[in-house]
């Protein structure tokens, strides 16, 4: 009982003064802090590690407890990781509540657009060259129930069935967050219509077809009266750029919505015009759907490796021993084999355990930005990744990408004291998983030196006291 009183004595001590000065990334541990008869510090740096690049089977990219932070569009061509593309699929909802599909009986058909929200932080590889976005009818249902049974899980290696024909089209456009739309937001006075207008910022509108706008017009009642007939009416849309050369990220939140604006004459004989409003939104049901309120709206993604080093990675690993490969969306992960003992052979208390990265500096280009961070996981009991125990305090997990001033070069520091120590006490297996961060709204990748690089490679570096 006093063993282990006093290893847990150390640990919350230790942790403690870990803790008050993990805003640098060193910490200094000295004879004015703990008195050396208490404790006694030791670091071993001289790990033999072994890693190696995997495939990832796909991605989450939707679940009502996961609604993804933005959606990705485009395509890129890495010289590095190949071709990679992105297209969005999204459910639309009606306000059931609303009874002002009555007036659709008459009326005659204005224009219907899509607005979107462009979210900077998806921008990737060169979007400001410009690209064309189509906008399609999917044909085939969005499943609310999920591919693998869950309730609204989706995978980016799903792609639904679409019509060949685009019901909208951007055009050339270029994003910029400068960009501004316009609403009209018709106010209907005593004897006419009032037109106001709203500006957006950082927003894209596309002109969908009047053919599609007008289906929606001539649709029976029922059709607009719950989510449900509706979604058997239209199942959704996928928005797609095959031919760009960049990625753009796109918010649906807010003013992402489908405006279907149309004329029609009142009872009292006054010509008036309205718009009819078609949510697009993650949060689109205004009624619940089992336990969740959200409306499908989930990422596709493909990968072609074809003429770079990971053109086999689907049917075999790549060695880690020269370079290792991280990427985004379905993309790639690193697994790393971690020590499960050394050479103390008794019990120890692990201070401080850092693993660094650095990051190949050939493999960075102005249009190929490294991953901003990496993030540490482990294989649970049912073979899902969770992330590593440190994560709980970001600051002191670290993992971003740093310019290190010693050496020039940038490099990745990740703070796994806590699973190591689980790691050692043979709580948790030796196998880590690294991903980039928010690898599902993120195209970045980054290629790192391996485990036996000439220069820079893989460091795992424990500070521990010996129990």
């Amino acid at each position: 009982m006093q063993h282990l009183l006093t290893r847990h004595f150390f640990f919350a001590l230790i942790g403690f003064i870990a803790i008050s000065t993990s805003c640098t990334r060193g910490i200094e541990f000295g004879e004015e802090i703990i008195a050396e008869e208490f404790v006694s510090l030791r670091s071993v740096d001289t790990f033999s590690l072994s890693a190696k690049t995997i495939a990832n089977d796909s991605t989450r990219t939707f679940s009502p407890t996961n609604i993804p932070i933005r959606q990705l569009v485009g395509s890129l061509d890495d010289p590095i990781f190949g071709k990679s593309s992105a297209a969005s699929y999204f459910q639309l909802g009606v306000v059931t509540t609303s009874t002002d599909y009555r007036r659709f009986e008459n009326a005659t058909l204005d224009s219907i657009t899509l607005t979107m929200l462009w979210d900077s932080a998806g921008f990737y590889g060169s979007y400001d060259n410009g690209m064309t976005i189509d906008v399609f009818e999917v044909s085939e249902d969005i499943d609310m129930a999920g591919t693998d049974g869950d309730i609204m899980n989706h995978f980016a290696d799903e792609s639904p069935a679409f019509f060949s024909d685009p019901i909208g089209s951007s055009g050339f456009v270029v994003a910029r967050t400068t960009d501004k739309v316009t609403f009209r937001n018709p106010v209907q006075a005593a004897d006419s219509t009032i037109i106001l207008t709203d500006t957006v910022r950082s927003a894209i509108q596309i002109r969908l077809d009047d053919a599609f706008g007008q289906k929606i017009i001539d649709a029976d009642t029922v059709t607009l009266q719950t989510q449900t007939a509706f979604r058997e009416f239209i199942k959704g849309m996928r928005i797609s750029s095959p031919d760009a050369e960049g990625m753009v990220g796109i918010s649906m939140a807010n003013n992402a919505q489908i405006d279907l604006y149309y004329s029609y004459v009142d009872t009292a004989g006054i010509s008036r015009s309205d718009n009819y409003i078609i949510d697009v939104t993650d949060f689109c049901n205004d009624v619940f759907i089992g336990e969740n309120p959200s409306c499908v709206i989930f990422n596709s993604f493909e990968h072609d490796y074809t003429g770079t080093a990971l053109e086999n990675i689907r049917t075999e690993d790549l060695d880690g021993d020269s370079l290792l490969y991280l990427q985004g969306m379905i993309g790639t992960s690193i697994e790393l084999e971690l020590p499960s003992s050394f050479d103390p052979g008794t019990d120890i208390l692990v201070n401080k355990a850092e693993l660094l990265f650095t990051v190949d500096a050939a493999s960075v280009s102005g249009s190929f930005e490294a991953t901003d961070q990496i993030i540490a996981s482990y294989r649970n009991d049912d073979d899902e990744l969770s992330p590593i125990s440190d994560l709980v305090r970001p600051e002191f997990y670290d993992g971003v990408l740093t310019d290190d001033p010693d050496t020039n070069e940038e490099t990745f520091t990740l703070n796994i004291t806590s699973h190591m120590q689980s790691v050692l006490d043979g709580e948790l297996s030796s196998t880590m998983v690294l991903i980039p961060s928010s690898r599902a709204a993120s195209a970045a990748r980054v290629v790192l030196r391996g485990t036996e690089a000439s220069e820079g490679k893989v460091g795992l570096r424990i500070i521990y006291t010996e129990l």
